[in-house]
């Protein structure tokens, strides 16, 4: 999963991935910047974990949709 952010949450989504990988090893994220102030976090796990990344994606797209 991918999530394009503004580069102004970049410490609130390290911390956030941090967090989660703490709980759940099995998570990978990766980020990198896009553009002037685009922030990417890419989120990874292996494919018998593929469901809660799917959540994951759901749980985004509704927040998104929200805002």
């Amino acid at each position: 999963m991918r999530l394009v952010l503004d580069g102004a949450v970049e410490e609130q989504a390290r911390e956030l991935a941090q967090r989660e990988t703490g709980c759940c090893s099995f998570f990978t994220f990766t980020f990198w910047h896009e553009g002037n102030d685009a922030l990417v976090m890419e989120v990874a796990a292996p494919s018998e974990h593929a469901a809660v990344v799917e959540a994951m994606a759901g749980h985004a797209e509704t927040a998104g949709s929200a805002s």
